[in-house]
């Protein structure tokens, strides 16, 4: 029986640097970059496991109530459902992403040993060896290198599950409630559209007051002071890749107008949408 992985990235489009090999097996990004100011990723989870190996600069990943400094030559892998932040500092950085689903782990039963955990990579050199395979062989059309792709990629998981038998582990310390991450998943899939803390709690059967709650306890921070933070990180992304108005980012963030996206925009990065789609041109060129 063949599987396939589609719905796992069914809200994903393709652009110059992340693009799905023509199994749509796994998501791969080669991002290589000269930011002007630091990104953070707000705190987040998803279903499939996703692997950072950092050529130049460094990231840190916040997971599992523990910090990661990722650097030049190291490699972090963030486990199914674990609930992580990213933060980039500014200056040149090169990072490989290879997202994994977890419907492919399952099928070749190995999901328990990558949910939940994260953990650096330490052997290197055989990692470096397969992700370079994947990387090279996953667009191709040809038998050989097709094979050689799947191949690659099943060696690179049984990499990764004996790294984690080894012990090389930070297991969850903290039991986030399954509630919160479907609160969490539904606010990364429907952002675009009127979100409100009585509509979310509403939907998942909850009080305003708990779900709040829920917001502090975990992420320290309010409902919609995530909200703003996940859309502005999205129109930051639209401002620097694409052409778009500025109103129709602005209604493809979530916001009613755009008036509501320079407030917040400006709030969060001190820069007004315009000034920081000019600063990222002047970056590219």
């Amino acid at each position: 029986m063949e599987m396939r992985f589609e719905q796992e990235y069914e809200n994903l489009k393709e652009v110059d640097d992340r693009v799905l090999d023509i199994h749509r097996i796994c998501m791969y990004q080669d991002e290589k970059i000269d930011a002007a100011e630091p990104l953070h990723v707000g705190c987040h989870w998803h279903e499939w496991v996703e692997i950072l190996n950092v050529c130049e600069g460094e990231i840190t990943v916040h997971a599992n109530e523990s910090t990661f400094h990722v650097g030049k030559g190291q490699c972090i892998v963030i486990g199914s459902s674990s609930l992580h932040a990213i933060d980039c500092p500014t200056g040149y950085r090169h990072v490989q992403c290879l997202h994994i689903p977890a419907g492919y782990l399952l099928e070749h039963h190995c999901l328990d040993y990558l949910e939940k955990q994260t953990f650096m990579i330490k052997n290197m050199p055989a990692f470096l060896e397969n992700l370079t395979i994947i990387a090279a062989s996953m667009y191709q059309t040809e038998v050989t290198a097709s094979l050689d792709y799947e191949i690659h990629l099943l060696k690179l998981v049984a990499l990764l599950v004996e790294e984690n038998k080894k012990g090389r582990i930070i297991e969850s310390k903290i039991a986030y409630g399954s509630t919160f991450q479907q609160i969490l998943s539904y606010i990364h899939v429907n952002y675009h559209e009127d979100l409100t803390l009585n509509g979310i709690s509403k939907h998942f059967g909850y009080s305003p007051q708990h779900v709040a709650l829920l917001f502090r306890t975990y992420l320290k921070q309010t409902f919609l002071g995530y909200l703003n933070e996940l859309r502005v990180n999205k129109a930051k992304y639209m401002l620097s890749r694409t052409d778009e108005r500025i109103i129709d980012i602005a209604f493809g963030c979530g916001y009613p107008n755009e008036h509501a996206l320079i407030r917040n925009f400006k709030k969060i990065t001190g820069y007004t949408p315009l000034a920081y789609r000019k600063e990222a041109k002047k970056i590219k060129s």
